[in-house]
């Protein structure tokens, strides 16, 4: 049965990082988790008189602070933009458009991060899917790999991945990459989605 804040108090890392906002430390953190503001949206639609309630903090520092502005802020979701720059197949540390087929797949990703606004956050959690999609039959496809990690603003990413054999044949390199807020849940939704095609990479007989 669910629990609820009549029988035990919200776990301290459930819903968003509070700390984020200036003024709220690991000590306020719980006492407005366990008053039932978890997230940034929560906090954003409470008065300073109930957040000052919850936290033990004076009206006026709330106020001063900008609490609910800081959480308004974040909440928010940013106008983010992702640039793939290479997707290309890898053989060793080095492209390779061939590969024998007794070998592992590998892959090698770079993106760029970009916001159209300045968010708060100037660093996003990123899960970046790869795979080889038949090129003859673009219903077959054949995952390389999954990386995720955590990728700064305006900065260029690398994601390296490697997978199972592939059967001889031509393919196309497909990527899909997710960016979620730091420290996100099984539950959050990404805040945006990225989606690119690749170099072609040819599969031939296995090595002698």
């Amino acid at each position: 049965m669910p629990k609820t804040n009549m029988d035990s108090a919200p776990d301290a890392q459930a819903g968003d990082d509070l700390k984020q906002i200036h003024g709220i430390g690991p000590k306020k953190e719980p006492r407005l988790k366990a008053a039932g503001i978890l997230t940034y949206a929560d906090l954003g639609q409470r008065s300073p008189e109930e957040l000052a309630a919850a936290s033990g903090v004076a009206v006026k520092t709330i106020i001063e602070r900008d609490w609910i502005g800081q959480a308004k802020r974040l909440a928010a979701p940013p106008l983010l933009r992702a640039r793939v720059d290479k997707l290309t197949p890898i053989r060793g540390n080095l492209r390779s458009p061939t590969i024998p087929a007794d070998e592992p797949a590998a892959a090698r990703l770079m993106f760029r991060l970009m916001a159209d606004d300045t968010p708060a956050a100037k660093s996003f959690d990123f899960n970046a899917t790869i795979e080889a999609r038949e090129y003859y039959d673009p219903r077959g496809r054949h995952p390389v790999g999954i990386e995720a990690g955590e990728v700064e603003l305006s900065s260029s990413c690398t994601v390296e991945v490697t997978g199972d054999p592939l059967p001889p044949g031509l393919y196309k390199l497909l990527a899909r990459v997710d960016i979620y807020p730091r420290g996100h849940g099984p539950a959050h939704k990404p805040l945006y989605t990225q989606e690119a095609t690749g170099d072609l990479v040819q599969v031939g007989a296995a090595a002698e």
